[in-house]
């Protein structure tokens, strides 16, 4: 299996870290250099098929591309966790430490983190020492945000045209969705990224239905079909890693 990297990326690290949604253990990838995070998703559409890499042919032609991901949305599961029983603040080594993911460790080194902590945290002390907890006031309007970003990149006649415009309404006419449901459906790839109970917070805190499970499935329709995220880095090794043009925006950047 190959995976398509962006030009510039030349030091990429493989390690497992829990889904932001699942939990389960996923592949991302760790710039040894910049310090971004990366997300690594499998491209499949269940047709066999073989690929071109260089002027060798690969019988499987499955594909696993890198993007870059919010750090933040892999710090979100941690954070809950962090914070004591008091409510009290807790410190960031305190934070980013797990038996299961030791990996984790790796999200200090992100460019800015104690900055974009503070974007969905209330934070104390000084440069020399901080302390962090969670704020969900904070958490929402960060999220909000991301939505009103990601939808800005949604055009409203080809959600028509998918399977469903949103999780909680399926297209029957020609027209182009509204901006209601182009809100509904950035949400739905959004919280792809988020746990369920921070995905109940945000359709509430927009106003919005909130999903059945049933639903949900209908929500990668269209450009996004055929990715999913890749949970066996075994598979994957530096002679693996083919260079090519970096992709466009994703809920997750």
């Amino acid at each position: 299996k190959k995976l398509i990297l962006p030009s510039e990326l030349d030091h990429i690290i493989l390690s497992r870290l829990p889904h932001p949604r699942t939990g389960k253990a996923t592949l991302y990838g760790f710039d040894q250099h910049t310090k971004h995070v990366f997300e690594v998703q499998s491209v499949q559409d269940g047709v066999p098929r073989s690929c071109f890499v260089g002027e060798t042919v690969h019988s499987d032609g499955q594909l696993h591309v890198i993007s870059i991901i919010d750090p933040l949305f892999l710090c979100l599961r941690f954070l809950v966790k962090a914070v004591p029983a008091d409510g009290n603040f807790t410190t960031m080594d305190s934070i980013f430490i797990s038996t299961d993911f030791p990996a984790v460790a790796r999200l200090e080194e992100s460019p800015n983190l104690g900055d974009q902590l503070a974007l969905i945290c209330d934070v104390k002390g000084d440069e020399d020492f901080k302390v962090f907890r969670l704020n969900d006031d904070k958490l929402m309007t960060w999220l909000t945000a991301k939505v009103g970003k990601f939808a800005q990149y949604i055009d409203p006649k080809s959600v028509t045209g998918t399977a469903a415009i949103s999780d909680s309404y399926i297209a029957t006419g020609a027209k182009a969705a509204s901006r209601r449901d182009v809100l509904q459906y950035a949400v739905g790839m959004l919280t792809e990224f988020v746990d369920k109970d921070t995905e109940k917070k945000l359709r509430t805190h927009l106003k919005l239905p909130i999903a059945t499970t049933a639903k949900r499935k209908s929500s990668g329709a269209g450009k996004f079909a055929g990715c999913e995220a890749v949970d066996d880095y075994t598979k994957l090794n530096s002679s693996d890693m083919k260079k090519g043009k970096a992709p466009k925006l994703t809920a997750a950047q």
